[in-house]
């Protein structure tokens, strides 16, 4: 799965990355694509289900289901909200080291970091095979630090601002 608009431009390289070099190869496995989000483009293949927006009890049950949320994003900026939900509701990720930059994942095995087709492929097989543990919302915050990030970024800021 991948949320997020197609109106935002590394969304849109994401989604667009996917459908061209993962799709053929997925289609083979018999494994589709599932899109949320403010998506009003068909995208002309029975393999990519846009879904639009959608309920977060919608949006949750879909993190339960699906192999994996994959964030194959090369250029973006700020943390994503997609993966941070992923995270809480224990879904797999496969991710660009920049698709997850500034977030700690070290601690979850749930999480894969690729930055090429290949190896993207190689883990959609391993994940694909591997049962998704649903763990509780408690269990899953000790490896998502908004705290941490926020000191982080307040302690780069107060570096370089006189007061």
């Amino acid at each position: 799965m991948f949320s997020g608009s197609y109106d935002y431009k590394p969304n849109k390289s994401a989604i667009d990355y996917i459908i061209k070099n993962l799709i053929p190869e997925l289609i083979k496995k018999n494994i589709s694509l599932v899109l949320t989000g403010n998506h009003k483009i068909n995208f002309h293949n029975k393999n990519v289900i846009n879904l639009k927006f959608i309920s977060m009890g919608e949006l949750k049950y879909l993190h339960r289901k699906s192999i994996c949320l994959l964030v194959p994003i090369f250029e973006g900026y700020g943390t994503r909200v997609k993966i941070l939900e992923a995270l809480i509701w224990n879904n797999r990720i496969i991710s660009t080291q920049k698709g997850i930059e500034g977030i700690n994942f070290q601690k979850n095995e749930n999480v894969i970091i690729s930055n090429n087709k290949k190896n993207i492929l190689k883990a959609i097989n391993v994940l694909q095979n591997k049962n998704n543990y649903y763990k509780n919302f408690d269990q899953k915050l000790e490896n998502i630090s908004m705290e941490e990030n926020c000191m982080k970024f307040y302690n780069f800021v107060i570096k370089r601002i006189k007061f």
